[in-house]
């Protein structure tokens, strides 16, 4: 996809890197690891609509630092040599310490390899020997990293790719901590809104964006009108998720315009009262 036309603009990268962390944050919620995250493991439809695959357990999740042989076997199918693998991974052979299970915050750092090589146009950050040269040297911005234009997204990647895993934060943080400075404030709601058209056919599609589509404009032009709320109410309702709060602040939002109206109208009643009382004395004085 990064080498065919049209190319990925801005937009198009900051909407992938945004479901990159929503797949992060599913296995976060279900305890899963996928152990081998990179551009090669990621699929995007025409519709720029991003799975994540490859969720193998059979991989080892420690790997000796001085022997490449496991890493050739299992992480090196394209023989480049270029990983995007964790560095507490790496250990010596016999190390009691070294990692039996996979973490959150070692996927977190793949991801973070990843979102890079998807702003840098398919430049990798590391290879094995510089990976292993990252983490002998106690970490820091990677060359590559700084070559990423966009401010916020390359501080995003920074913070992913911090060597100590206590440093990374988690896909929930990273979303919520990103919205607004680089992540628009609605874009969940799009994404759960496209969420329900994966799975339908092309007729199915078209006609729940007819049916929807005044109400995503009004969602992306007024986030706090009443038509956008009950949009977002609808798709939490959808999905299961609470609603509560925004069931309240809708109410109180509906209840405000009721008051609003019938202010409007008591005015409106006064005006033509005023209106007919200034006629009547006018009807007088030509008596």
């Amino acid at each position: 996809r990064l080498s065919t036309l049209p190319f990925l603009g801005h937009q198009d990268r900051i909407w992938l890197v945004y479901q990159m962390l929503r797949a992060a944050l599913q296995m976060e919620e279900l305890g899963v690891g996928h152990g081998d995250i990179k551009l090669d493991t990621f699929v995007v439809t025409t519709a720029n609509w991003l799975f994540l695959t490859d969720f193998v357990a059979c991989k080892p999740v420690a790997l000796p630092e001085d022997n490449p042989i496991d890493f050739s076997i299992f992480f090196n199918t394209s023989g480049t040599r270029t990983t995007c693998i964790a560095p507490e991974r790496f250990t010596k052979e016999g190390d009691p310490a070294a990692p039996t299970q996979l973490t959150p915050q070692m996927d977190i750092f793949s991801l973070g390899c990843t979102i890079a090589e998807l702003c840098l146009d398919g430049q990798p950050v590391f290879d094995l020997a510089q990976l292993l040269d990252f983490r002998r040297e106690g970490g820091g911005v990677p060359a590559p990293v700084r070559k990423i234009a966009e401010p916020a997204l390359r501080r995003l990647v920074e913070s992913m790719l911090a060597l100590d895993p206590a440093q990374r934060h988690s896909a929930a943080e990273y979303l919520r901590d990103w919205t607004p400075e680089l992540f628009p404030e609605w874009i969940e709601d799009i994404w759960l809104f496209c969420g329900q058209l994966v799975a339908k056919s092309a007729d199915e599609r078209v006609q729940i964006m007819a049916d929807n589509f005044d109400a995503v404009v009004e969602r992306l032009k007024n986030p706090n009108s009443t038509a956008a709320r009950r949009f977002k109410l609808a798709l939490r309702q959808h999905y299961g998720m609470p609603t509560d709060q925004l069931e309240e602040e809708l109410a109180q939002e509906l209840q405000k315009e009721q008051e609003q109206q019938e202010q409007q109208q008591q005015q409106e009643e006064e005006e033509e009262e005023e209106e007919e009382r200034q006629k009547q004395g006018a009807s007088s004085d030509d008596d």
